[in-house]
């Protein structure tokens, strides 16, 4: 992008599944729309007791802010515990889950950034 470009407004943009088959999310702007390593930019929801199984982005960091909700991560063998205002890096290659509480949806921007 040479200028200042405005992506939209939450809710004019369109929910649709993850790539991990759960949750759901609406995509700022994805690797196609981004001349360098950052992959995506999104905002995650997972509701009421969703989890996202054991997975690897070998080429990949990912970084969350989680909004709303509660929910646990799994990094390698270390378990976070996810509050609202909690930051996290996952680096490339570490094995990571995210649960989200069985109480209440879990909300958060994430994005990525390529190793490559």
């Amino acid at each position: 992008m040479s200028r200042l470009e405005l992506a939209g407004f939450l809710q004019d943009l369109i929910p649709q599944d993850t790539a991990h088959g759960t949750g759901r999310k609406i995509v700022f702007r994805n690797n196609e729309q981004m001349s360098h390593k950052c992959t995506q930019i999104a905002y995650g929801v997972f509701e009421v007791g969703e989890v996202c199984e054991t997975h690897i982005h070998p080429t990949m960091y990912e970084y969350f802010f989680f909004i709303k909700g509660r929910g646990t991560y799994k990094v390698g063998e270390q378990i976070i515990n996810l509050i609202p205002q909690t930051f996290l890096e996952i680096p490339a290659g570490v094995e990571h889950s995210l649960h989200a509480d069985k109480a209440e949806k879990l909300e958060f921007v994430y994005w990525g950034i390529a190793t490559d």
